[in-house]
């Protein structure tokens, strides 16, 4: 049977490893398959490989030990010639590899919060959900809107917005992939959600703006946990620590996906709690509010694709031309989980 797996199939090296014993694959070789296995081994085994192998797409001392990890937890020994596992790549091992990434990608499917979708509804909001949830989302709007209002001027005295004094940190990070396509256009993102936060005292702050990091795989597939996971865990691995900030990952996401990003984290299946985003560096609204936009998602997690705003002007909305941040969705900002 041939290769199944999204990582595999297409890969005719591993594909002539699956069933010719000259192809196995050992230490010291280099190539785009080699990348294939170690990716596999972190979705799989979240193996700890050395960025410069992964760099390299090579073979070296740290991919083999993963592999030979990998190898003796599943038991995985040729017994007509040897009596423990060892540390190179053939028939058997690219076999289990593939059959165990079919079997991960058909139970984890990825669920993310909610995103900036391609698609634009000028219909009303729709229903809300139900019990504690929509109360408590009603009662933080009144508050604010109450708070808005107390704000206007009396009389013909200019208007002043009240003020939400925050920074809103960021790991902002570029993969490899959307680099080497797009640069750092979607720097512009932060250029934009600064400008729209100023008026009420806020601003982006990112100690580690722009860094690049470098997973194998250059494309992500935002409906895979395989996926998403991976990119969040090589953004943690680049730049460890910093849970109070909410990470945004600009990578190239599948063709024709309906979303411009998309926000994980809170049980979205990742296995990774703190709310993170994700941003396609292949298409981007000309209004750079994706950005924003996804951080009101990550800092109110309970706000989902039915409460998007149905003013098109309204940064919470899905339209094409967003320019006003309201005082409701910047005062949920100032309360984030990033905010300091």
């Amino acid at each position: 049977m041939p290769l199944q797996s999204r990582l595999f199939k297409n890969d005719p090296r591993l594909a002539k490893c699956l069933v010719d014993d000259s192809a196995h694959v050992l230490l010291g070789a280099t190539g785009r398959f080699v990348g294939n296995i170690q990716a596999a081994l972190e979705i799989l085994d979240h193996a700890e490989i050395e960025m410069t192998e992964l760099q390299a797409m090579k073979y070296g001392p740290s991919t083999a030990a993963a592999v030979l990890r990998y190898k003796q937890q599943r038991k995985i020994i040729n017994y007509s010639y040897q009596t423990k596992a060892d540390n190179i790549v053939g028939k058997m091992t690219i076999a289990r590899l593939d059959r165990e990434l079919v079997e991960r990608d058909q139970q984890h499917p990825a669920r993310f919060i909610c995103g900036d979708c391609v698609k634009h509804s000028t219909e009303s909001v729709k229903a809300e959900t139900t019990g504690s949830v929509r109360t408590s989302l009603r009662a933080r709007n009144v508050r604010a809107k109450t708070a808005e209002a107390d704000s206007k001027p009396k009389a013909n005295a200019p208007y002043v917005p009240p003020q939400l004094p925050a920074n809103l940190g960021i790991v902002f990070h570029i993969t490899k992939g959307a680099w080497q396509s797009k640069k750092g256009e979607h720097l512009a993102q932060i250029v934009k959600a600064n400008s729209l936060l100023f008026s009420w005292g806020m601003r982006i702050v990112e100690p580690t703006m722009g860094t690049l990091i470098w997973p194998h795989v250059d494309v992500v597939d935002p409906r895979y946990t395989a996926d998403v996971a991976r990119v969040r865990r090589a953004s943690d691995r680049v730049t460890p620590g910093f849970p109070n900030l909410v990470r945004v990952i600009v990578c190239p996401f599948i063709a024709h996906y309906p979303y411009y990003g998309a926000t994980y984290g809170n049980n979205g299946g990742t296995g990774l709690d703190a709310p993170f985003i994700l941003i396609d560096s292949n298409k981007r609204r000309e209004d750079n509010c994706t950005m924003l936009h996804e951080m009101i998602h990550a800092a109110e997690t309970r706000l989902l694709e039915e409460h998007h705003d149905p003013d098109p002007t309204n940064v919470f909305s899905t339209s094409d031309n967003r320019s006003v941040l309201n005082y409701y969705y910047a005062e949920i900002l100032s309360r984030a989980f990033f905010a300091s």
